[in-house]
């Protein structure tokens, strides 16, 4: 019996390294995608990243399921897997705003670009993976007060997505195409911190707060 419980342990423990792969690999695929507003060239590396990010997120989602159904989980080993299984959803959207950061950036490649928006958008897209990070690193830690104090992060994400909003509202004529899709790309990036915030959120059902 022993032996089959370190053998589910190290199960989990591996699930748990895989999803913090892939939230690695998520951020620098937004990294990528963001580079790509310069030079509109990291559609196809970011498409590749996100195929097998996905594929990875399939994999540890069966073997999620197969651990609830051959063992029999006590309560904390429960929340573990729902909490790994819930940021993994967190996890497969981000790689998807990733991936529409940088096909958006490709339809417009020809067009005249804002330096000024193109600034502020690569500072959004730094403090959105900074919150991942943030955000998978109170998960591993099981750091619940973190978990909760990673909105105090995305609240500068938001300010910044509505100051490329007002700046996009002064660009018109022929940039006016251009300033369109920066509006998509700006939502994804306060998305992908959005999403990045309920990842370390689940280090509070991991480890729930008995005094709250």
């Amino acid at each position: 019996m022993e032996e089959l419980r370190k053998a589910y342990r190290s199960e989990l423990l591996a699930l748990e390294d895989a999803l913090l792969r892939a939230g690695s690999r998520t951020s620098h695929l937004l990294d990528a995608a963001v580079a790509g507003l310069r030079d509109g060239r990291s559609a196809d590396e970011v498409r590749s990243g996100q195929r097998e990010i996905d594929d990875e997120l399939e994999r540890l989602r069966e073997r999620g399921l197969l651990v609830l159904v051959r063992q029999a989980p006590v309560a904390s080993e429960l929340r573990l897997v729902h909490a790994l299984l819930t940021a993994a959803q967190h996890v497969e959207r981000m790689a998807g705003l990733a991936l529409k950061v940088a096909i958006t950036a490709e339809q417009v490649d020809h067009a005249e670009r804002d330096e000024e928006v193109v600034t502020q958008l690569e500072e959004m897209g730094r403090r959105a993976t900074h919150t991942a990070a943030r955000g998978l690193e109170a998960l591993a830690r099981r750091d619940a007060a973190a978990g909760r104090e990673l909105h105090e992060l995305d609240d500068p994400l938001d300010r910044l997505q509505d100051g490329v909003f007002a700046l996009l509202l002064t660009r018109g004529g022929e940039r006016l195409g251009w300033a369109l899709r920066m509006t998509i790309v700006a939502r994804c990036l306060e998305r992908f911190g959005d999403h990045a915030v309920e990842i370390g959120e689940q280090a509070t059902l991991i480890v729930p707060d008995r005094g709250r």
